[in-house]
This record gives structure tokens, C-alpha cells and sequence, in this order.
């Protein structure tokens, strides 16, 4: 073990200084210079910072890159949807057919995933649709120039699956 009065000298040379101290101008002693042309607020017009065109770039690349991946889903969604309700219209026709308990509740049980299939199918198209109003908004808000500060760049999308 160290003696008490070396650790007690390693715990204050720890603490006499931070490792990276910041300058003046990062802890915001120096006022910015304004804007080169404004004085005051006559003559102001509400434009894109350059950090609100950065978050809207950003936000629109990721709107597309959630479109694109519900798109893959929807495809796989309908084929999945035509065979499931091929299975379910055999069932039905077998229930027609062999008229036993049996063939109805196989039918039932196609049915019910064939309607699964479907409402998530709606769920994926109304997602996209939504997504694609939002990419609208986005890229009307970018091309326009623009900006209303009560007006915030809209949510990003959940995750839903």
C-alpha cells in the first residue's frame, strides 16, 4: 500500500487542472459578429439557416431511405397476401365441398390469416402514403427557401414493426 500523503498528492494533481481546458471564444466570452448587411429587425425575411437545410437534408434522406424499405415491404406484403388468400379461397372451396366441421374451421382459420395479411398490407400503403407527405412537405420547405420558426421540421417516423 502507498503512504496516505502520496495518494492524497495524486487525487490533488488530478483535480488542479482539466485535461483540455476551452478557450475564451468556446465558453462564449467574444460575442459573434452579426449577420454582414442586417441592422435590426426591418428588412428581415425568414430564410434557411444553413442548419435548418442540414436537418431538412438530413430528415429527407431519411424519410427516402424509410420509404424505400417500406416499399420492399409492401411487395413482399402483397405476394404474401396472394398466396395466403389463394389458401384461404381453397379452403373455402373444400368446406363448400366436403360440408364438415373439419373443412369450416380450416377455412375460418385462412380467412382470418388472409384478413391479417391484408390489414397489414393497408397498414404498410398508409405508412408510405404518409411518409410521401411528409417527403413533400420537406422538400417544399427546402426548394421554397423559406422558413416559419413556429413551424418545426416534422417528427421522424417510428419504427411500427
Amino acid at each position: 500500500y502507498a503512504p496516505l500523503s502520496l495518494l492524497a498528492r495524486v487525487a490533488e494533481w488530478q483535480t488542479r487542472r482539466t485535461q483540455n481546458p476551452l478557450s475564451e471564444r468556446a465558453c462564449g466570452f467574444e460575442s459573434r459578429p452579426g449577420h454582414p448587411g442586417t441592422t435590426g429587425r426591418e428588412g428581415w425575411a425568414p430564410t434557411l439557416s444553413a442548419m435548418s437545410r442540414s436537418l431538412i437534408e438530413r430528415r429527407l434522406v431519411d424519410v427516402g431511405d424509410r420509404l424505400k424499405q417500406l416499399r420492399l415491404d409492401l411487395r413482399i406484403a402483397e405476394e404474401q397476401l396472394a398466396h395466403v388468400a389463394g389458401e384461404a379461397d381453397d379452403a373455402r372451396l373444400r368446406s363448400l365441398v366436403s360440408e364438415t366441421p373439419l373443412a369450416e374451421r380450416e377455412h375460418r382459420e385462412a380467412q382470418r390469416h388472409a384478413d391479417a395479411f391484408e390489414r397489414d398490407r393497408l397498414r404498410l400503403q398508409g405508412e408510405i402514403e404518409r411518409l410521401e407527405a411528409v417527403q413533400d412537405e420537406l422538400l417544399d420547405r427546402l426548394t421554397s427557401g423559406a422558413t416559419d420558426p413556429a413551424d418545426p421540421v416534422p417528427p421522424a417516423p417510428e419504427e411500427t414493426r
